[in-house]
């Protein structure tokens, strides 16, 4: 699973919008003005009464379950400064839409859960809605990792491509309780993570006190709030740090938490622990572990795994994970909604123009209706939704959603939610993915084949692998023999021979084609000099 602009070879469509050039404040005007028109078209999804109280409902409760994580923010003056840091940072990761752009849309209403009483003339455009989708919405299958094996997995799921929501796989981890709010913001404090990239690509950075404050919202929004809240002297430190008024917040999607060795004290002055040793609290599920991208090491590879937190809305949009890798998102606290299409489906029906941004609560809000609407309908009673394979989830904590490579999908968090997301190349995807790395990544597809080259002359793997992983006495591992590192010789050499004759086969085609072309344009031209 990737977040906008991450990965440093294929760039997914839900990447923010981005100049290069800071905004004056008519630009900004603007771009609001135009996000508010935006969001009057299409807030139109109409629920019926009984549907809508399930939904809220469903969210109240969550917002009771959210409760009990948020943690006390440390005692230092540093924080005092919070409104501040956090109005910087978005400037950086959306300079496009302005300060005040981030509560344009006014999704904040859409969340019945949220508590203070909106003045009822700045959103009358909005119905009663919630993102939050109603309980016979997923048609998901949901597997027992305890109960599945590997090959009966692979079989029934990742050979067919069908996604599929695995429970049980994090019953043994210790990130359910390392990963608390409380005890994340007690052991690195002062850690700063990714939370976007600012119109030169660079990534942009917050410490996890900072963004603890502005995620989980220690203060209470007022019963009421003024008519214009962009106009409100306390506009700065009740809102812009306030993350629950934010249409699209702030995300951490961090790929890099696994390679920082140090802790730091940054400007707080509270000594923080490496962010390396979140990875002593999960293991890669036993379906995901012969990822033969090991083979070229972390250094060549592209960015494969995320650490993810953020509040309500917030979330990745539309988009397809690179190089045709498959993906699995584990999640630790929180709920998301997901809505997935198949890999036929063309891009332009499930990412349409004219969407005000690329962020996931806006895909909700404004393409999401369009494609379920029933004037979508065809003569046989399917809405576009149903024609196009659409399918929805809603994962809930323990749970991992299994992505095959070529699915479209977009991902939003309904509340504050903490998870773990890996892509990953199996020996069952090798050949699309290899295909695909060749095109984009030629080096890093030489350097894998030689590696398998290697491994096919009888080296060991676990001797090729920089990253080793590591399987505790308290995870659930099958006995099917279908360790990778325990492969004999002449499985690679045959694994490799296919590989290579399908990629001398494809080398043909794509010279046929050329040769095509080149014949077609010799014909062309000796006809323009005949006349």
């Amino acid at each position: 699973m990737m977040r906008k602009r991450d990965h440093d070879t294929v760039s997914p469509p839900n990447e923010r919008m981005s100049s290069k050039s800071a905004p004056s404040d008519s630009d900004s005007e603007v771009e609001t003005k135009r996000r508010k028109k935006n969001s009057l078209n299409f807030l139109a999804l109409v629920c019926s009464p009984e549907v809508e109280n399930e939904k809220i409902s469903l969210a109240k409760k969550a917002r009771k379950n959210v409760k009990c994580l948020i943690p006390q923010p440390p005692n230092t003056e540093a924080l005092n400064n919070t409104p501040n840091v956090i109005k910087c940072t978005k400037r950086s990761a959306r300079s496009e839409i302005g300060i005040r752009g981030w509560i344009s849309l006014n999704y904040r209403f859409s969340n019945p859960a949220f508590s203070f009483t909106p003045d009822p003339e700045s959103v009358s455009h909005i119905a009663h809605h919630t993102f939050w989708p109603s309980s016979d919405a997923d048609t998901v299958p949901r597997i027992d990792y305890a109960k599945t094996t590997t090959t009966e997995f692979i079989k029934a799921f990742e050979q067919p491509a069908i996604p599929v929501v695995i429970t049980g796989a994090t019953d043994s981890w210790p990130a359910h309780a390392n990963w608390k709010p409380s005890n994340l913001l007690e052991k690195y404090p002062s850690e700063k993570f990714k939370v976007g990239e600012d119109d030169d690509g660079d990534s942009v950075y917050l410490s996890l006190a900072h963004y603890f404050y502005y995620a989980l919202a220690p203060g209470k929004p007022k019963k009421s709030q003024p008519r214009s809240l962009s106009k409100s002297a306390s506009f700065a430190r009740s809102v812009i740090a306030d993350a629950r008024y934010d249409d699209s917040p702030l995300y951490i999607f961090d790929s890099r938490f696994g390679e920082r060795t140090k802790g730091n004290s940054g400007g707080l002055g509270l000594p923080s622990c490496a962010t390396k040793e979140l990875l002593e609290d999960y293991v890669v599920p036993k379906y995901f572990r012969d990822d033969l991208f090991r083979l070229v090491g972390d250094r060549r590879r592209p960015p494969y795994r995320w650490v993810v937190i953020g509040p309500a809305r917030s979330g990745t949009g539309i988009h397809v994970d690179p190089l045709g890798t498959s993906a699995w998102n584990s999640l630790i606290f929180g709920h998301k909604r997901w809505v997935l299409f198949p890999p036929r489906v063309p891009k332009h029906l499930v990412d349409p123009r004219g969407l005000t941004d690329h962020e996931a609560a806006t895909w909700f809000a404004e393409a999401y209706p369009q494609i379920v609407h029933s004037s979508t309908k065809d003569v046989s009673g399917k809405t576009l939704a149903e024609r196009l394979g659409m399918i929805e989830l809603l994962q809930k904590p323990g749970e991992t959603v299994f992505v095959p490579g070529g699915w479209h999908h977009v991902v939003m968090n309904l509340d504050f939610a903490v998870a773990v997301t890996q892509n990953v190349m199996t020996r069952t995807n090798f050949e699309f993915v290899y295909l695909k790395t060749r095109f984009s990544r030629p080096k890093l597809a030489v350097k894998l084949i030689s590696q398998l080259k290697k491994l096919a002359e009888g080296t060991n793997f676990a001797d090729l692998v920089e990253n080793k992983y590591l399987y505790p006495t308290w995870d659930v591992v099958d006995n099917d023999n279908w360790d990778i590192t325990k492969l004999p010789a002449s499985y690679f050499r045959k694994f490799l021979n296919s590989i290579q004759a399908q990629t001398a086969a494809a080398v043909v085609v794509v010279a046929r084609i050329v040769i095509a072309v080149i014949q077609i344009v010799i014909v062309v031209v000796d006809n323009q000099i005949a006349v």
